[in-house]
């Protein structure tokens, strides 16, 4: 199995890309551009199950390396990502997740520019 994303969502600026993870982890790209400053990332974890994995975020449009940050029982705000200056994506967003039993739902916040 593998990364899905499974939902995206908009409101006024705020928008958000709902992804599901299997145990295995993988990678998915958004099919619509993500244009906007990413300030968050949350996390839902597996009932029962400690333990995280590595995150990594890219801008397809141009293959800039946007985060990679270990990701265990915490969101990542907007201080976690970019050493507290987000995250700008101007393109299709490459989700990829590492293997990991606990981590099963990611939502990832963008502000729409």
């Amino acid at each position: 199995m593998t990364l899905t994303i499974t939902n995206s969502e908009r409101d006024g600026n705020l928008c958000a890309i709902s992804v599901t993870s299997s145990s295995s982890g993988g990678n998915a790209t958004t099919d619509v551009d993500v244009v906007g400053k990413i300030t968050q990332v949350a996390v839902t974890l597996a009932s029962g199950i400690a333990g995280g994995g590595t995150l990594t975020l890219e801008d397809t449009s141009n293959n800039m390396q946007l985060l990679s940050a270990a990701v265990n029982t915490s969101d990542l705000g907007t201080s976690d990502i970019n050493g507290g200056s987000g995250a700008y994506c101007r393109g299709p967003l490459k989700v990829t997740m590492g293997a990991t039993l606990a981590i099963r739902n990611m939502k990832i916040y963008y502000e729409k520019f």
